[in-house]
């Protein structure tokens, strides 16, 4: 209760979409300083945080994107942990990647709910440049297309790997090593019916044999984003912009903790 009782207040929201939607646009107005009413486009519902989505569009541009994190329990550490990581990150003064900027967060109202706004990532997502390949207008552009997507990929990859490199290392007990391995294997488990037999026992043997020498030699942490997606890094004039740090975290650090724990 003591993190969310440092954000801003605002008021409760609505439960109605509709209605939910209209008081988003007044308090986006106001706080944003927004010439004019922006238009609130209808939520989607982020898949690991249960947070309703929102884009605020100002001008024909998404100016802003607000997250509902629901009345589960969740909410303010989900929000702790984005801020958390979004300093984080932030801190490293990155070549290459940036996180997303945080513009406000909020306490709504008795609801329990927290809003949680962030500006538009500039460029295009990656989903974004893998479609712009199919919907080139001939040949040649579609080769033009398909070799920015590999630059731009790359640069994305090299982003990556500079957050990696710039963790700071940290020592991981053998217990919550060998907890992600059992984890892994579980999901591979799920997916058995998804494919050939003689590919599963491949595929788990050799997880088998690369868990066994994770659990047993001494592996630094690494900060990883936790859900990198295409759609969760937009690129612009050759730097990236990370979305959705919710879930970043120390991968194999002591109990695979948040990075800002």
């Amino acid at each position: 209760d003591a993190f969310p009782a440092q954000l801003e207040r605002a008021p409760e929201l609505p439960t109605e979409i509709g209605a939910r939607k209209a008081a988003i646009a007044k308090q986006m107005k106001d706080y944003l300083g927004l010439k004019g009413e922006p238009e609130i486009i209808a939520p989607e519902t982020d898949p690991l945080s249960g947070a309703q989505v929102f884009l605020v569009k100002h001008n024909g541009e998404v100016v802003a994107v607000y997250k509902v994190f629901v009345n589960n329990g969740k909410g303010p550490l989900t929000v702790m942990n984005e801020l958390g990581a979004n300093e984080t990150l932030g801190s490293m003064g990155s070549n290459l990647s940036q996180p997303v900027r945080t513009l406000g967060a909020f306490r709504l109202g008795k609801s329990g709910e927290i809003g949680y706004v962030m500006e538009a990532a500039p460029g295009k997502d990656f989903y974004g440049v893998y479609k712009g390949i199919g919907k080139a207008p001939s040949p040649q552009a579609r080769v033009q297309a398909l070799e920015a997507a590999v630059r731009d990929t790359e640069i994305m990859a090299r982003a990556m790997a500079e957050m990696h490199k710039g963790s700071k290392p940290g020592t991981t007990a053998v217990e919550a090593k060998s907890q992600s391995v059992q984890s892994t294997l579980k999901h591979l488990e799920s997916l058995r019916g998804r494919m050939p037999d003689d590919v599963y026992q491949a595929m788990r043997a050799r997880l088998e044999q690369v868990g066994k020498g994770f659990v047993e030699n001494d592996v630094p942490g690494r900060i990883t984003h936790g859900d990198a997606h295409p759609g969760n890094f937009f690129i612009k004039d050759g730097k990236v912009t990370m979305i959705d740090l919710e879930t970043a975290m120390e991968a194999v650090g002591p109990g695979g903790r948040g990075i800002n724990s």
